[in-house]
Order: structure tokens, then C-alpha cells, then sequence
């Protein structure tokens, strides 16, 4: 198939888009050095997993429609350093606010908008202004058939048709997630669940999550597992990158 992908486990800082812009520009120059295609954020990471209160005029104010200056940026981004980017970031689509992840291609065109379908990224009782995604499309990159899943898309049961039915069109799964077991718990047991999870999928699935300086919040991660094996992994504990080539 012949790409190269980067899952860039990084700092994400909550609140602070021109901080996590920089640190995509960052991974972004360093994926054009090592000849990455492809290099892929967790989910949330633009804006930062709890920078939503669910107060519906503040969230107005840090979520973001296709054709903000933040996307823009990212646009400019991919196509300043010839690199793909996939990122998480809260989505504003006329008042209607989603956990929806970006891919774009090394041009800067926007080819795939994934928003998550599982209710775990809000609050129980956010009201109808906070919505869920239902469609689970494939899209390529450089003529790799991939579709993306958010966090816990995975873990719903009520989900695992339509999931299905995207698996068996793709090549590969891009899993972008924000959790914040610790490493204890991580290394303990969980770990060894999502990958027996995602062992139900016949793509390659690339899981990468993001990295809070917090004892408590996200410790990063990254792993490549297909079909209950793990080809490639970075530990948590620390903000860093896996490449791998595919």
C-alpha cells in the first residue's frame, strides 16, 4: 500500500486552540522530514476533550464550522508541508454542536468529516443542541480505503452493524480517542480490552490518544493492532509519536 502513518500521541492543551495549532504544526514539520504521510491527533485535540461546558452560549463561542480560520489553518497547514492530517476538534454546524474528526488530504482539501455517533463525549441531559453523527463512511487517502471510528463508537453494541459494514469497505480504521485511565490501569488489564475490541474488526486499526500534563487526564499512547495482534506501540506516560508504514 505504501504510506507511512504518524500517530503523534501530543500535549493537548484544554482552552487554548493557538497553543494545539502550534503543536499540530510542529508534528506536521516533523512528518514532512521523516517522509510521513499521514499524521493523525486524538480526539478533541484542536480544542481540547473538556474545554466544553454545556452552557450553550459558551460553547458557542470555541466550537468551529468547516470554514472557520482554524480549519482554514489546518488546511494550510497540510498543504504548506505536503502532509495529511487527521484531527479531533468540536464541530459547529449552524448551531448544532458534534465530537467530529477531520482528514485532510496533502493539498489541503477537507476528504473526510467523521462525527462520533456514541454519546460519551457529553454530559447526561445536554439538550438536543449537542448531537451525535449516524453515518459511517469509507474515504481515501493516497488510494488507502480508510474509515474512522471516536473513542467509544467501538464499545456500543447497537453501533457494531453499521461498524461492520464499513469494515468490510476499508483497509484501515483510524481510532482517535480521548481516555484517561492511568497508566496502572492501562498496563493492569484495559489495554488488553481494547485490543481484544478491536480484534473484532479484519482492518488494521490505528488508535492514538492524546496527552494532558495532568496526573490525572489523558496520558497518551499509541498503538497499531490488527486482528487481535499489536504490530506497533507507543506506551503512555508521555507525549510522543509512532510511525508506521503501511
Amino acid at each position: 500500500m505504501g504510506i507511512c502513518i504518524q500517530l503523534s500521541a501530543a500535549t493537548c492543551v484544554y482552552g487554548d486552540v493557538k497553543a494545539n495549532l502550534a503543536t499540530i504544526e510542529r508534528e506536521a514539520e516533523l512528518a514532512k522530514n521523516a517522509n510521513v504521510d499521514l499524521v493523525l491527533f486524538g480526539e478533541a485535540f484542536l480544542q481540547g476533550f473538556d474545554s466544553m461546558t454545556f452552557n450553550y452560549h459558551h460553547d458557542a463561542d470555541v466550537t468551529f464550522g468547516l470554514g472557520s480560520v482554524p480549519i482554514a489553518h489546518l488546511r494550510k497547514m497540510a498543504s504548506d508541508y505536503s502532509v495529511g492530517i487527521g484531527v479531533g476538534f468540536y464541530e459547529n454546524d449552524h448551531g448544532a454542536f458534534y465530537s467530529s474528526y477531520l482528514v485532510i488530504d496533502k493539498r489541503g482539501k477537507i476528504v473526510h468529516r467523521y462525527r462520533r455517533a456514541s454519546e460519551g463525549w457529553k454530559l447526561p441531559g445536554a439538550n438536543a443542541d449537542y448531537r451525535e453523527g449516524n453515518d459511517f463512511l469509507p474515504f481515501e487517502f493516497e488510494d488507502v480505503k480508510m474509515g474512522v471510528l471516536i473513542c467509544g463508537d467501538l464499545w456500543e453494541d447497537h453501533l457494531l452493524k453499521a461498524i461492520a459494514d464499513l469494515d468490510a469497505h476499508v483497509e484501515c480504521i483510524l481510532w482517535p480517542v480521548h481516555t484517561d485511565y492511568s497508566i496502572d490501569e492501562w498496563e493492569g488489564g484495559v489495554r488488553k480490552e481494547y485490543i481484544e475490541r478491536a480484534s473484532i474488526l479484519g482492518a488494521h486499526v490505528f488508535f492514538v490518544n492524546n496527552y494532558v500534563q495532568h496526573e490525572d487526564l489523558a496520558k497518551g499512547g499509541a498503538y497499531v493492532w490488527y486482528q487481535g495482534r499489536e504490530l506497533a506501540a507507543l506506551s503512555p506516560g508521555h507525549p510522543g509519536r509512532l510511525l508506521f508504514d503501511y
